[in-house]
């Protein structure tokens, strides 16, 4: 008994050493592994295995801070990027994503203030999504810049055609809006959101038959949701 409780001790320090030893490098990998496995809650242990070894770990604090922000966990994702922005402020990833994260939450001045911040840094694509915010807020003229400037740079961008063609559509120039949107199904053939955009703009134009195909497609490609409008205009 006694040289069993022993060996349980031995066995116990054997594997605390273990993972003592285990670098912050390969936290990070286990949690990766881990997102992959979509174990969130796991991921997020590794990580902050990683952060605790290491704390001045950027790359520990960034992948914590996304896996925080899809399980909707925005105070905790805020709290991580700010930490990479005090640890690496030149970078514009977390500035961006602070800003994705205040535009999930409503927020859409706050949004734009990071998203500047974003651009500030070098990140072009943050152009499209400081446009969205805008256009939430009815800044149509801002929008139009921001969208514009997102396809100078990107002129394969379907999200600054989507944003661009609903603008329009929301200022009720309903032919400009049908061409950005053409365009965004062209460069993305599964395209949801840009089908249904395409769908509400050919129906304020009073073209139902081309309305309810988009509808269909975009309930097709697997938009939710949609069925009940298909259902009212489409009879």
């Amino acid at each position: 008994m006694k040289t069993k409780t022993i060996s349980l001790i031995a066995t116990f320090i054997f594997l605390s050493s273990l993972t003592f030893s285990q670098t912050a490098e390969e936290f990070l990998k286990n949690g990766d592994i881990k997102v992959e496995k979509k174990d969130y809650s796991g991921a997020i242990l590794e990580f902050t295995s990683a952060v605790n070894l290491s704390p001045n770990n950027i790359n520990a604090y960034f992948s914590r801070g996304m896996i925080k922000h899809q399980i909707q966990d925005f105070s905790g994702a805020k709290e991580d990027f700010k930490k990479v922005i005090e640890l690496y402020p030149q970078g514009p990833e977390a500035y961006f994503n602070i800003g994705n994260i205040e535009r999930q939450m409503e927020n859409y001045q706050e949004s734009i203030n990071w998203f500047t911040k974003a651009i500030e840094r070098g990140d072009n694509n943050a152009y499209n999504t400081r446009g969205t915010s805008k256009k939430n807020l009815k800044d149509f003229d801002g929008a139009l810049l921001d969208f514009n400037k997102a396809l100078e740079f990107n002129p394969t961008n379907e999200e600054a055609y989507l944003g661009r063609g609903s603008l329009y559509s929301d200022l009720q120039d309903y032919n400009k809006a049908i061409v950005d949107l053409d365009k965004a199904i062209e460069i993305n053939p599964n395209y949801q959101k840009a089908y249904l955009s395409r769908g509400l703009t050919y129906y304020y134009l009073e073209n139902i038959d081309k309305a309810c195909e988009d509808m269909k497609k975009a309930r097709e490609l697997g938009m939710e949701g949609v069925t009940e409008v298909i259902n009212q205009l489409c009879k």
